[in-house]
C-alpha cells in the first residue's frame, strides 16, 4: 500500500501492483515541477477542442443573441436591439457583465475596421481560452486530491462532451457561472483545514463563487452550500478535540466571513456602481433578478416563456451527456456501496487522513459530489426550465461521472483479486482498462454524433448571414458603385465573386450606407445570430411573422434627437465621462414585462430590401414571385416533422440519418435570403 500524501483523498489504492504504482507515481509528478508538462499538454488539448467549438458552434438560444450579443454590439458599435430586461424600468440584466466582455471585440474593431465579424469570434475565442484554463485547473485538482485515474476520466468526458461543446463558448451568464464554478472547485477539492496556508484556499474558492453569483447568475449560490458546510463543520485535516471545538468553529467562521466580505467589496461594489451608472439609478441587478424570479408581479414571471415537466432536465442531461449523465447521478450510491461493502474500503477510499478526529476521505468526497444533486433537485421544481440552466454544473457532472467510473472499476478489480487470490495478476491484466476505455469510447461516439447533428442541422442561420455579408452585399456594392472600388484591381474577366477571392483588400461596404438598406426578419426572428455578423451599413427590422409575444426593441443611438438633447443637457456631468452610453438609461421602444406584443416593433414588408425567412418547398416558388428573388437558401431541420432519434444525432453513411437528402427520417425546410424585386436589376 502506498501512503497518501498530506492533503490527498485517494479513491482507491490496491496492493503493490505495477498499475497502482505507476498511477501513484504519475499523481505525485503532477504535484511537482515534473507535472508541468502534463498540465501544459492538457491545456493544449482543451484549447484545441474549445477553439473548434468557438469557430463552428451555432447560437442555439435567442436569449444569447438579444440579451447579450446585441447589448454588447451597442456598447462597441452604437446600435443594437434592446429587450425589456434592459429597460431602466425593469433593469434585470447587468451591464457590468456585458462591459467585461467588450475588450476583445473593441480590439478587433480597431484592427479590422471594415469587418465586425472578427469581434464576434474574438469574444468566442476568449471564452474558449477561459474554459480550457478552468477545466485544466480542475483536472489537476482531481489528480492531486482524488487520483490520477479519475482525473483522466474527467478529461476524456469533459473534452468530448456535447454539452461542453455548446456551453463552453456561449455568451450567457450561465456559461460565465460554469467557468467560475469550475475554477472554484479546483480549489474546493483540496481538503479543508485551519492551517494558515489554507486561508488562500478559502478566499480563492469564495471569490470564484461570489463572481459566479454576482456577475453570472445569482441562483448558483446554492452550489456553494456544500463548501460552506465543509468550512464550518468538517474538521478536514484538523485534529479537533471536543473541548476545543467551539474556538475552532469560531475561527473557521471568521475566516469564511472575512473572505466573503473581501469578495463582496471586490465584486459586488464595482457591479453595483457600473449598473447604477448604466441605468441612471441605484440598482443591484442580482437582487432584482432574484425578486423577479421568486416574487414576480401579478401576470409576469419566467413562466410566461414556457414551462416543462419535472423530468425535463434528466432528458436534457441525457441528450448532452448520454451515459455520462447516468454515471454522474449514481455517484453517491456508488460511494456508499464502496464504503459499506468493499472488502478494501480502507484502501479504496482512504482511511482517516491521519487521526481519529479528522474527516474521512469518503465524507469529504460526499461533499464534493453533492452539488450536482442539489442543483438538479432545486431546478426541477421550477416550472420554467431551459437547457442552459444546467450549464453551471456541466464540469461537475463530468467529475461525478469520473468518480463513479473509478469506483466501479475498483469493484471489478476487487472481484478479480478475490477470484484469483493474486493482487499481482490484477495489476497486470488489461481487462479493467478495456472496460473503462469501452465506456469512454461509447460516450465519445454518442457525443460526436450529437455534435455533428447540431452542426449540420442548425448551422444554417450563420451560413445565410455569411452569404449576405460576403457575397450578396459586395456584389451589389461593386456593381452599383464601380468607381469606388477601382483600387481593388479586380479581374474584370471573371465573375465578381470569383474576382473577389483574389482581391488584396477587404471590400469596404460604407458606400451602401446612403441607401439605408434593411434586412427583415419574419417568423424565424429567433434564429438571427446577431448584428456582429451584419455590416453596420445595414439595419435589421422585424416584419409580422405570426409571433404573438414581445419582440425586442432598439437602443437609442447617436442619431436619435431625444438622445442628442439629453447629451447636451448632461454634457458637463462628471459621471457621464465614466459611462458614455446614455442610451442604456432610456427606453428606445415601449416595453412590458408581460410578454405582450408592442405595436412599434414591426415594419411593413415593403420597407424591407432583404428578408430572411423560412420557406417550405411547396410555397418557395410562389413567395419568390410575389415579392422578390431568392438569393440563397439552405436546408434547416424541421423538428416537429422529423424522427426524434435521427434529429438528435447524425451518423455518417447511415441512410436514415442522411441529413440533406430525401428518404431519410428527417424532414427539412429552407431558410432563405430573399431580395426585393426593385433590387434585382441593380445588383445582377
Amino acid at each position: 500500500m502506498f501512503p497518501n500524501a498530506p492533503g490527498t483523498q485517494s479513491l482507491r489504492f490496491r496492493g503493490p501492483t505495477t498499475a497502482s504504482s505507476d498511477a501513484a507515481n504519475a499523481s505525485e509528478k503532477l504535484k511537482t515541477g515534473a507535472g508541468k508538462k502534463v498540465i501544459k499538454d492538457t491545456l493544449i488539448r482543451e484549447q484545441l477542442n474549445r477553439f473548434c467549438g468557438a469557430m463552428y458552434t451555432a447560437i442555439s438560444d435567442c436569449d444569447e443573441t438579444y440579451n447579450y450579443w446585441e447589448p454588447l454590439h451597442y456598447l462597441i458599435h452604437g446600435h443594437g436591439f434592446q429587450t425589456w430586461e434592459y429597460s431602466p424600468q425593469f433593469s434585470i440584466r447587468s451591464w457590468a457583465y456585458i462591459l467585461i466582455h467588450t475588450f476583445p471585440a473593441w480590439i478587433a474593431s480597431k484592427v479590422f475596421t471594415l469587418d465586425k465579424r472578427p469581434g464576434f469570434f474574438a469574444i468566442r475565442a476568449a471564452f474558449a481560452l477561459i474554459s480550457s484554463y478552468c477545466e485544466a485547473k480542475l483536472y489537476r485538482a482531481i489528480a492531486d486530491h482524488i487520483n490520477l485515474r479519475a482525473a483522466r476520466y474527467f478529461l476524456a468526458i469533459s473534452l468530448f462532451s456535447a454539452g461542453m461543446w455548446n456551453a463552453s463558448t456561449a455568451f450567457l451568464p450561465s456559461t460565465f457561472a460554469l467557468h467560475a464554478i469550475t475554477l472554484a472547485y479546483s480549489y474546493i477539492l483540496e481538503p479543508v483545514s485551519s492551517k494558515p496556508e489554507a486561508s488562500k484556499r478559502t478566499f480563492n474558492a469564495v471569490f470564484c463563487l461570489a463572481t459566479a453569483v454576482i456577475l453570472g447568475w445569482p441562483f448558483v449560490g446554492v452550489l456553494a452550500l456544500p463548501f460552506v458546510f465543509e468550512e464550518l463543520s468538517m474538521s478536514g485535516e484538523d485534529e479537533i478535540m471536543p473541548a476545543s471545538r467551539p474556538v475552532w468553529a469560531m475561527r473557521r467562521f471568521q475566516r469564511l466571513f472575512n473572505s466573503g466580505i473581501m469578495a463582496l467589496v471586490l465584486i459586488a461594489l464595482p457591479v453595483f456602481l457600473i449598473d447604477s451608472l448604466a441605468y441612471g439609478q441605484l440598482v443591484f441587478v442580482p437582487l432584482k433578478i432574484i425578486l423577479y424570479n421568486v416574487f414576480p408581479t401579478q401576470g409576469s414571471g419566467p413562466e410566461l416563456y414556457g414551462v416543462e415537466p419535472w423530468y425535463y432536465y434528466f432528458l436534457s442531461l441525457g441528450l448532452n451527456f448520454n451515459i455520462v449523465s447516468i454515471l454522474a447521478l449514481v455517484s453517491l450510491p456508488c460511494l456508499w456501496l464502496t464504503k459499506t461493502f468493499s472488502p478494501t474500503v480502507g484502501l479504496r477510499l482512504g482511511t482517516r487522513l491521519r487521526h481519529a478526529h479528522q474527516s474521512t476521505a469518503s465524507d469529504l468526497l460526499l461533499i464534493r459530489l453533492a452539488p450536482v444533486y442539489i442543483w438538479i433537485a432545486i431546478l426541477s421544481q421550477q416550472p420554467h426550465k431551459e437547457e442552459r440552466f444546467m450549464y453551471p454544473i456541466y464540469t461537475l457532472i463530468s467529475f461525478n461521472a469520473a468518480v463513479t467510473l473509478s469506483l466501479v472499476r475498483g469493484w471489478f478489480e476487487d472481484a478479480f483479486v478475490k477470484a484469483t487470490a493474486s493482487p499481482y495478476r490484477a495489476g497486470r491484466t488489461s481487462l479493467f482498462g478495456l472496460f473503462t476505455r469501452s465506456i469512454l469510447a461509447i460516450t465519445i461516439f454518442i457525443s460526436a454524433a450529437r455534435i455533428f447533428a447540431i452542426q449540420r442541422y442548425y448551422h444554417t442561420p450563420l451560413d445565410i448571414v455569411f452569404h449576405f455579408q460576403y457575397n450578396e452585399l459586395p456584389v451589389r456594392a461593386i456593381q452599383s458603385y464601380p468607381s469606388f472600388y477601382q483600387n481593388l484591381k479586380l479581374n474584370t474577366s471573371l465573375p465578381i465573386l470569383e474576382a473577389l477571392e483574389f482581391a488584396e483588400e477587404t471590400v469596404d461596404l460604407s458606400v451602401l450606407k446612403n441607401e439605408r438598406l434593411n434586412v427583415c426578419l419574419g417568423s424565424e426572428w429567433y434564429r438571427f445570430p446577431n448584428r456582429f455578423l451584419i455590416p453596420n451599413e445595414i439595419d435589421v427590422k422585424f416584419i409580422d411573422g405570426g409571433f404573438k409575444g414581445q419582440l425586442p426593441g432598439r437602443f437609442l443611438n447617436d442619431e436619435d434627437e431625444q438622445l442628442k438633447k439629453i447629451k447636451l443637457s448632461q454634457d458637463e456631468m462628471a459621471l457621464d465621462r465614466f459611462w458614455p452610453w446614455l442610451g442604456t438609461r432610456m427606453n428606445g421602444s415601449s416595453f412590458n414585462s408581460l410578454n405582450l406584443p408592442e405595436s412599434d416593433r414591426l415594419v411593413d414588408v415593403e420597407k424591407c430590401d432583404y428578408v430572411i425567412t423560412l420557406l417550405n418547398d411547396e410555397i418557395l416558388k410562389q413567395e419568390s414571385k410575389e415579392w422578390g428573388e431568392i438569393c440563397k437558401c439552405e436546408k434547416i431541420l424541421d423538428n416537429p416533422r422529423s424522427n426524434w432519434l435521427s434529429r438528435l444525432i447524425w451518423i455518417p453513411f447511415v441512410k436514415v440519418f442522411d441529413d440533406l437528402q430525401d428518404g431519410g427520417l428527417n424532414k427539412f425546410s429552407k431558410l432563405c435570403l430573399i431580395k426585393k424585386k426593385s433590387l434585382v436589376g441593380s445588383s445582377d
